[in-house]
Formats: structure tokens, sequence, C-alpha cells
């Protein structure tokens, strides 16, 4: 077990606070689900407040919620696509879709 200084311990306190309070957004989702105190210490290193220990942790982040940010544009736009062409076909066969495109009458 790692130990930590009085000072980590309140800085990892500080970005654990921080995740929990923000979890949906940012990819602090990440930090609240996946890192180990030990990751926020790396991360955190010397900062001399709170602040800068989120603004580290946040900036760590970056790549990971980038990487997201692309999947899940690419995944909505393949399902637009994919909604798009059920569609197309269901009122070729003569069907009617429903306002909330769920609803399919012959």
């Amino acid at each position: 077990m790692i130990e930590f200084t009085a000072r980590q311990q309140r800085l990892i306190a500080a970005v654990r606070n921080f995740a929990q309070a923000n979890y949906a957004t940012g990819g602090w989702d990440y930090v609240v689900e996946c890192w180990e105190d030990a990751d926020i210490a790396e991360v955190v290193g010397r900062a001399r407040n709170a602040s800068s220990a989120i603004d580290r942790v946040r900036k760590a982040l970056a790549p990971a919620v980038e990487v997201r940010t692309a999947i899940t544009a690419e995944a909505d736009r393949e399902i637009a696509i994919h909604q798009a062409d059920m569609r197309a076909e269901a009122e070729a066969a003569g069907w009617t879709i429903g306002q909330d495109g769920m609803e399919i009458v012959p």
C-alpha cells in the first residue's frame, strides 16, 4: 500500500470530490471508475492547491475525452444512417412509420 503525505491526501480528496460532482461531464467518470489514488497522485505531482491539481487531471483526461467524443459522434452518425435506411425500406414496402419512429403499421 502506498502511503501519501497529508498534502497528497488533500489533493487526491479534492480531485475525487470534483470528479464525483462532475461525473457526467469532461471525462471525470474515468477518474471515479478507473483511477486509483496512486494514479491521481502521479498526475497531480507537486500541484500547489486543489485547483491546480484538478487542472492537471483535466489535462490528463483530455486525450481520452477526445477519443470518446469522436467515437460517440461516429456512432451517432452510423445510427442515423441505419435509421434512415430502415425507414426508407419500410416506406418502400408500404409500411407507415409513426412520428416516434417506433410504431410501424402495415
